[in-house]
């Protein structure tokens, strides 16, 4: 993959599983992640709602991949397009 070696590969804790670093943020805040960013959400247990928009964007000349979570609704062949910048 494009991007990855083992520079950018995740900490690992000393039991071998991935060492992940809890983040907060205040309410409204804009989180971006890099699509080879491996994460991670716990299960809300509050009793406020966690509300979180998903934007992925592929370059025109890449196709987005079929096993990705994120598809195009049913019936679609595929995303809606981007206008052109040029």
């Amino acid at each position: 993959m494009d991007g990855v070696d083992e520079s950018t590969l995740p900490e690992k804790s000393a039991d071998g599983t991935y060492a992940y670093k809890n983040i907060e943020v205040k309410a409204g805040t804009l989180v971006l992640m890099h699509g080879n960013l491996m994460y991670t959400s716990e299960a809300n247990r509050s009793m406020k709602s966690r509300i979180a928009y998903n934007f992925g964007v592929v370059e025109g000349e890449y196709d987005w991949l079929v096993d990705n979570y994120l598809q195009p609704y049913e019936g679609e062949t595929e995303f809606e397009k981007l206008a052109s910048l040029s």
